[in-house]
Order: C-alpha cells, then sequence, then structure tokens
C-alpha cells in the first residue's frame, strides 16, 4: 500500500481475492469479475487488455511468479482459459513495457517455495508543452 495512494490501481495476477482485500486498492476497470482460472470469461480478454492499456495500473502483484506454479493450477480446471490468455499477454507483453520490478518476496504456494513479485508502473515523462502560435 505504500507503492500507492488510496486512489491508485493494484493488478493481482493470478487474482486472489484475499490478497487483493490485504492490499485494499481498487482494482483496473476491467470488466472480467475475477481473473482467476475457470472464472474469466475468453471474449472479455481483447476489450480488458485495451482497458488495461488505457489506464495501467500503479501497482502489478504477481504470486506465484514462476509461470510453472500457476499453470500447474490452471492445468486443473481450464487450460487455454480466458484468464490463462489475459495473462500470458500481459505479463508478456504490458510488464516488460512499462513497470519496474519493485520487490520480491519469498512465500509458498501449493506446498512449494515460490515468490511474490511487486511491479510498479515506470515513470512517465511529462509531455511537453505544445508550442505558442
Amino acid at each position: 500500500r505504500a507503492l500507492t495512494s488510496a486512489d491508485e490501481t493494484v493488478l493481482v495476477l493470478p487474482e486472489d481475492l484475499e490478497l487483493a482485500a490485504l492490499i485494499d486498492r481498487p482494482r483496473p476497470p476491467i470488466r472480467g469479475a475475477v481473473v482467476f482460472v475457470d472464472q474469466y470469461p475468453e471474449r472479455l480478454v481483447q476489450d480488458d487488455l485495451a482497458a488495461l492499456e488505457r489506464e495501467l495500473p500503479k501497482v502489478v502483484v504477481i504470486h506465484p511468479s514462476d509461470r510453472t506454479l500457476w499453470r500447474q493450477m490452471f492445468e486443473i480446471w481450464m487450460y487455454e482459459g480466458g484468464a490463462y490468455a489475459i495473462m500470458q499477454r500481459f505479463l508478456d507483453h504490458l510488464l516488460p513495457k512499462h513497470y519496474r520490478l519493485d520487490s520480491t518476496f519469498r512465500t509458498r504456494f501449493a506446498r512449494k517455495h515460490a515468490e511474490l513479485q511487486i511491479w510498479v508502473l515506470k515513470d512517465r515523462p511529462i509531455p511537453a508543452p505544445a508550442p505558442a502560435p
């Protein structure tokens, strides 16, 4: 919470409602109710990615950060559904382009050693004012 003001958004991937509640910050304005395995419909992926790119969350929390751990979870229910698609595209395209890794924390996930990563939006240059006519 120290990385955001009360009105700045935080995206948790895969979306863990308990973790999001502990963070206590608004989530980005996406239409999918929960970005988690079988809870997120594939038909929303394109519109939600566009919404995320228009209004990038200030912070992204990824847990577990090791994709093989969350892929194992996805394989149980719905491997290549909407949640998998939006996560892959966000993590592969938007995250490296717009964010810097702020911190990592050792955790446990499914009885294995894991890591939680916190990514913060890179500072954006302030556009120069238009020249006077």
